[in-house]
């Protein structure tokens, strides 16, 4: 499947900075981000991770975690 390159970045880009700016802060090196952002992508159809809910993410990332 080919996806969008910008969606694809901005989309990792927020999973990065939600990982920066989670208490504690985690480090996003030991998550497949690449990987996490096209679940999303495939599973919902959208991109835009803002208007996920907290849980829904932290659930996509722990699937993803190294």
């Amino acid at each position: 499947m080919t996806y969008d390159p910008q969606a694809l970045a901005d989309a990792e880009t927020y999973l990065i900075n939600f990982l920066e700016h989670s208490d504690p802060a985690r480090d996003a090196s030991l998550y497949e981000i690449s990987q996490a952002a096209r679940d999303y992508h495939d599973t919902t159809g959208d991109w835009d991770l803002s208007t996920a809910r907290k849980d829904l993410i932290e659930g996509l990332l722990a699937r993803h975690a190294k």
